[in-house]
């Protein structure tokens, strides 16, 4: 662990001082710690999710289903909050060839591969009762989309190269939804210039909530360091062309609420090759 990092129990310490509550050991020491250690785990999320911060974009983990019935069926992982791109490995003699694919919303995608009539390179597929498609076996994939929050599908395969699409050859990039375990040492996953912020943040929240009063300072501290945080949230200059953007509304909240529909915000992308 970094100098710099703080564990969840020296947060809750932070907020008992601030509180002017017993010391403790650790958050079950006392019913008050283990309330503020509750509190933390709201306040975070709540940090995490005021805006798509760059610290939890990078490459998400797809996984197909290598069902044969749904060949073209990817999986998308718990963790992730927005999927923002999707690539495909196309090369054919065990190199790699990355192809972008391209994003079209379920409408779009059912009235480009739900026409027509079955035939020897098309295989019909049913991701849920009364929604059916076709997709192409004869070729590397070029299109994907997604009918809700579990799963994506692409519009093709190539059945002389594998029986269904491969884990190995999948590429993804979007935000994730960090882990968050409300144990003494755990270390929250946060840059370090934010960690002021949610140390003030989580002062004022458990000054109001437990001593019903307002910490002034902490309130102006988490004013001034919003907006630190939001221009300082990246070391890297990075300058946005185009996304592919598809994601969850609010993900992370109530991380045992249940998954959630995606919006679709996209913005146009190349082309699949």
């Amino acid at each position: 662990m970094s100098v710099s990092q703080k564990t969840v129990l020296q947060y809750v310490q932070a907020a008992l001082s601030v509180m002017d509550s017993d010391e403790v050991d650790s958050v079950s020491d006392t019913t008050e710690a283990t309330q503020v250690a509750e509190l933390f785990y709201d306040v975070y999320y709540e940090l995490v999710n005021r805006q798509e911060w760059s610290f939890l974009r990078g490459a998400l983990q797809l996984t197909a289903s290598g069902d044969t019935s749904t060949p073209t069926k990817v999986i998308i992982p718990e963790d992730a909050k927005r999927v923002r791109l999707v690539t495909y490995n196309i090369d054919t003699a065990g190199g790699y060839q990355r192809r972008e694919l391209v994003y079209l919303d379920p409408e779009t995608f059912m009235r480009r591969f739900s026409g027509g009539q079955a035939a020897g390179n098309r295989l019909l597929v049913t991701p849920a009762p009364g929604l059916q498609f076709y997709v192409n076996v004869d070729r590397m994939p070029s299109f994907w989309t997604a009918f809700d929050d579990e799963f994506i599908w692409l519009d093709s395969y190539d059945t002389s190269i594998e029986s269904t699409i491969q884990t190995a050859k999948l590429g993804c990039f979007g935000d994730r939804i960090p882990t968050l375990v409300i144990e003494d040492a755990y270390t929250p996953e946060l840059p370090v210039h934010m960690i002021p912020l949610l140390q003030h943040t989580l002062n004022q929240a458990a000054m109001q909530t437990f001593k019903q009063t307002e910490s002034k300072m902490d309130e102006i501290r988490v004013r001034r360091q919003t907006g630190q945080a939001r221009r300082a949230e990246s070391r890297i200059t990075r300058k946005t062309y185009y996304w592919n953007q598809f994601g969850r509304r609010n993900a992370g909240m109530n991380l045992g609420s249940g998954r959630r529909w995606w919006d679709n915000n996209n913005t146009g992308g190349p082309g699949a090759e």
